[in-house]
């Protein structure tokens, strides 16, 4: 993710396709924190629920790392790149010309 900052700069705005990514990849890096956060501390408090807790968070993480995997392998990845400009280049023509081709 830092690579690809650095790699558009203050043009990151014009690709939002990336951001959109960036913005899952860290929505779910968020989540997985939330719930490490709140699973750990019903094992500190000792509650009956944490082992179904731990259970549930498992398969949350273990989602969410397959769902950050992804989503930093397409925003390297040039068909990806190719695909948001030719997303964006019909879009430009159908604004212009307020009808589809």
């Amino acid at each position: 993710v830092e690579q690809t900052l650095i790699k558009f700069g203050k043009n990151i705005r014009e690709e939002q396709f990336i951001v959109h990514r960036i913005g899952d990849v860290t929505i779910d890096l968020y989540s997985m924190a939330a719930a490490l956060s709140r699973c750990t501390q019903s094992f500190k408090n000792q509650y009956p629920s944490a082992v179904h807790e731990a259970n549930l968070v498992r398969i949350w993480c273990e989602e969410a790392y397959d769902r950050i995997n992804t989503n930093i392998d397409l925003v390297q990845s040039s068909a990806f790149h190719a695909r948001g400009k030719l997303i964006s280049e019909l879009s430009r023509e159908i604004v212009d010309k307020e009808a589809t081709v």
